[in-house]
């Protein structure tokens, strides 16, 4: 009687091993989703980093040049933004920037659903006209005194939801979500 209580008493169950496993599965999980966020944080603060250093460059350039750089859009009149995508970056831009920036940042890009899914660069850039209708007051194209930079971030932050899109206007300004105006 005593060596069949042993041999029972030695082991667990399969009921217990199968709960113990479905536990540790669980917690594997939410531990996954929790770091996948934090992935797409940390991206989102380098992405504002990068718009920080680079809107430091554009005043750093306007101050030397009384006007913000140029940029060739790859199909104007339809594309309207600059890509700004490391060393891919439009050469007009990047040869612009140069001087004020050791090198352009590649936040990386995403499928635009606003641009029919097409793929995008996070961080963009553009010298606004009078045409927009919701441009700062006093910017002309000739002057080329006005732009936006706009990014996408993944995850939500406290300016907008995940994946809307942020302007920061030259005049200080920030703007979310889409703007046709603007865009």
């Amino acid at each position: 009687m005593n060596n069949q209580r042993l041999r029972h008493s030695k082991g667990f169950t399969l009921i217990e091993l199968l709960v113990v496993i479905a536990i540790i599965g669980l917690l594997s999980s939410v531990i996954l989703a929790s770091l996948n966020t934090a992935r797409a944080k940390s991206r989102d603060a380098a992405l504002f980093e990068d718009a920080k250093q680079l809107m430091t460059a554009l005043e750093l350039y306007r101050n030397q040049n009384n006007k913000y750089p140029s940029a060739t859009p790859s199909n104007p009149p339809t594309v309207m933004y600059t890509n700004i995508e490391g060393s891919a970056t439009d050469p007009v831009f990047s040869s612009n920037i140069a001087p004020y920036m050791s090198s352009l940042p590649n936040p990386g890009t995403f499928k635009n659903a606003s641009k029919n899914g097409n793929t995008t660069s996070r961080l963009m850039y553009r010298v606004l006209t009078t045409t927009n209708s919701s441009v700062p007051a006093g910017c002309s194209a000739v002057a080329a005194n006005c732009y936006a930079l706009l990014i996408w971030p993944e995850a939500a932050s406290s300016l907008a939801p995940a994946n809307t899109a942020i302007y920061f206007l030259s005049d200080g300004e920030v703007r979310t979500g889409y703007d046709p105006t603007l865009y």
